[in-house]
């Protein structure tokens, strides 16, 4: 998913996407979905991690789409 980006000073020890399926209107000729990447706080230890996501969400429409 080219459109999401997450930068970090942490090192990252884990990525995944998900592509939503459901888009409509002219929305649905961009790719929509949610990334996470899971970082590492070596300041903390080496078990302490953290969770981040970013998302690109439909945009507008009616009532009923935004329901969906």
């Amino acid at each position: 998913m080219d459109e999401l980006t997450i930068a970090s000073r942490l090192p990252i020890v884990a990525t995944d996407s998900y592509l939503f399926q459901t888009r409509y209107d002219v929305d649905r000729l961009a790719a929509k979905g949610v990334l996470h990447v899971r970082l590492r706080d070596p300041a903390v230890g080496s078990k302490a991690l953290v969770d981040v996501f970013a998302t690109h969400l439909q945009a507008g429409g009616s009532d009923q789409i935004k329901h969906c």
